[in-house]
């Protein structure tokens, strides 16, 4: 897929909205998008994990802010 080229003569600002808008648009109908049994499998494996031991993993603070500094 390639960008429309009507797009590319908007601004930097108008360009974000619309990427916000689209992304918006996406969350609203998130239910909808279909994820597979495995995908299902790992994610109550993962909360099995998290209701035994409510301090495994890291936090989204930790998180964030290690990815930002891989940045640096």
């Amino acid at each position: 897929m390639s960008i429309n080229k009507e797009f590319l003569v908007l601004s930097l600002d108008e360009r974000i909205s619309l990427i916000e808008e689209l992304w918006d648009s996406i969350t609203d109908e998130q239910d909808s998008v279909p994820i597979s049994s495995a995908q299902k499998d790992e994610l109550e494996k993962r909360l099995d994990i998290l209701m035994k031991d409510s301090d495994a993993g890291t936090d989204w603070e930790s998180v964030k802010k290690r990815i930002l500094m891989s940045y640096e």
